[in-house]
C-alpha cells in the first residue's frame, strides 16, 4: 500500500515539476514577446520623433562678420557670427563657438538657447541673430601687406527645431583677408572657405523614452 502511495506522490510532483517548467518556459516566451513588441515600439518611436525634428528643422546661414567701424583696425576687432533662419520653420539655436587653428577658442556670451524665427513668416522679425565672440586680434602676421591669413577660423552653430526633438551642428571654415586701400592703410574681411551641410548629432537622449503618441500631440502643436 505503502509502494503505491510513493509512486502516486512521486508522479504527483513529477507532474507539478513538468507543469511548472512548462508554465516557465511560457513566461520566458511571452516576456521575451513583449520585449520585442516594446523594442519595436521604441523604434518606431524614435523614428518618428527623427522625423519630426527632420520635418520642422530651421535653414541656417552662418556668416562671420566684425563691426564695420573697426575693419580698418590692424590690431584687432570685436567678432561676431550673424545667424540667418531662411527656411519655413522656427528653431533653436544651442550653441555657437568659433575656434582658430592658432590655438584660441571662442565661445559667445550670450545665454542658450536662444529662439530664431523664420525669414518666410512675415510677422518674426528675429529671422537675424547676431551674436557676439568677443574681442580678436588680427590673423594676420603682417596687416600692411595684401592677401589672405594661414589661420584658419572654424565656426560651430548646434541647432535643434522648435519641439528641441533632434539637433544639429553647422560648421563653416574661414580665412582672414586683408585689402591695402588707395591710402597705404589695411581693409579686413573674413570669406569663407567652404560650409557643411547639418550634421545630425543627437536624438535618443530626447526620445528615447518618449511614446508615439507624445509623438503625435508635438506634431499637432507644432503645425
Amino acid at each position: 500500500m505503502n509502494d503505491g502511495a510513493d509512486g502516486a506522490l512521486l508522479w504527483v510532483q513529477i507532474v507539478g515539476t513538468g507543469f511548472t517548467a512548462v508554465t516557465a518556459i511560457a513566461a520566458a516566451f511571452s516576456a521575451r514577446a513583449a520585449l520585442l513588441t516594446a523594442g519595436k515600439a521604441d523604434e518606431t518611436s524614435r523614428r518618428a520623433v527623427e522625423a519630426l525634428g527632420r520635418a520642422t528643422k530651421p535653414l541656417l546661414s552662418v556668416g562671420l562678420v566684425e563691426e564695420s567701424s573697426r575693419s580698418r583696425d590692424p590690431v584687432s576687432a570685436p567678432m561676431e557670427l550673424e545667424i540667418s533662419n531662411i527656411g519655413a520653420n522656427r528653431g533653436w539655436i544651442t550653441k555657437a563657438v568659433a575656434r582658430r587653428s592658432d590655438g584660441p577658442e571662442y565661445t559667445t556670451t550670450v545665454s542658450m538657447p536662444v529662439e530664431i524665427g523664420s525669414k518666410a513668416i512675415s510677422y518674426e522679425p528675429n529671422w537675424v541673430l547676431v551674436v557676439p565672440l568677443g574681442e580678436w586680434p588680427r590673423l594676420t602676421t603682417n596687416p600692411h601687406v595684401g592677401g589672405d591669413s594661414d589661420v584658419i577660423v572654424t565656426t560651430e552653430v548646434e541647432f535643434t527645431d522648435i519641439g528641441k526633438l533632434v539637433a544639429w551642428c553647422q560648421r563653416a571654415r574661414w580665412q582672414e583677408r586683408v585689402q591695402i586701400q588707395p591710402d597705404g592703410l589695411p581693409t579686413f574681411g573674413y570669406v569663407t572657405l567652404g560650409t557643411s551641410e547639418p550634421e545630425l548629432i543627437s536624438d535618443l537622449p530626447r526620445s528615447e523614452s518618449r511614446p508615439v503618441g507624445w509623438v503625435r500631440r508635438v506634431w499637432r502643436r507644432v503645425w
